[in-house]
């Protein structure tokens, strides 16, 4: 038998229990999706949801964990050593709307259901958001260390940030009034310079 084949059929298959738990666990909560029925969504027994995963505890864990690598890639991605942090920040606010467009259900699960996973596995997921938090905020620092930040707390402000695109979850329908692109340029104008208009202009 090919080890290699076996390998990458191994990794389908656990790829497809995880996409179909997403959905059930979007769906119906997590309290209320059985491991029953996700076997049965998937064509397998429950034995066989087993073999690729320790509980049902472990796929919600691997759900979270992939969402969280996804947004640590986004934000690398975003990040050009050579730019300005502006620029930088500007493309950070843009590809975080995208992973939250685009992993909806990720996003709520990561929102509302982090707390049913063990200590440790809630301190490892916790430990990947605070290193997406601290790319951010040495972005922010760096407009400090170049004159353009007012004297604000730079956790404050990197916070902020992460609040305006991730909590579009609950309220943006990219078939609305505003495209992504549009929102991503207003975010980014809110958080440059704020909502009040210039009085002495």
């Amino acid at each position: 038998m090919d080890i290699s084949l076996n390998q990458d059929s191994t990794i389908a298959r656990r790829q497809e229990i995880i996409k179909a738990a997403t959905r059930l666990f979007h769906e119906l909560g997590y309290d209320h999706a059985s491991t029953r029925e996700l076997a049965k969504t998937v064509g397998l027994s429950n034995a066989g949801i087993y073999y690729h995963f320790k509980d049902k505890e472990d796929i919600l864990f691997s759900i979270l964990d992939g969402s969280v690598d996804k947004l640590i890639q986004s934000l690398k991605a975003a990040i050009k050593e050579g730019d300005d942090p502006q620029k930088n920040l500007t493309r950070i606010t843009r590809n975080l709307l995208q992973v939250v467009m685009d992993d909806k259900m990720e996003i709520g699960l990561l929102t509302k259901e982090s707390q049913r996973l063990s200590p440790e596995q809630l301190k490892s997921i916790n430990k990947k958001k605070h290193e997406s938090l601290k790319l951010i905020e040495k972005e922010v620092k760096r407009l400090a260390n170049n004159g353009m930040l007012k004297p604000f707390n730079l956790t404050a402000a990197s916070f902020s940030l992460v609040a305006m695109t991730n909590w579009t979850y609950f309220w943006f329908d990219p078939a609305g009034p505003l495209s992504i692109e549009e929102l991503s340029k207003e975010i980014t104008e809110i958080f440059f310079h704020g909502v009040l208009r210039d009085h002495h202009k």
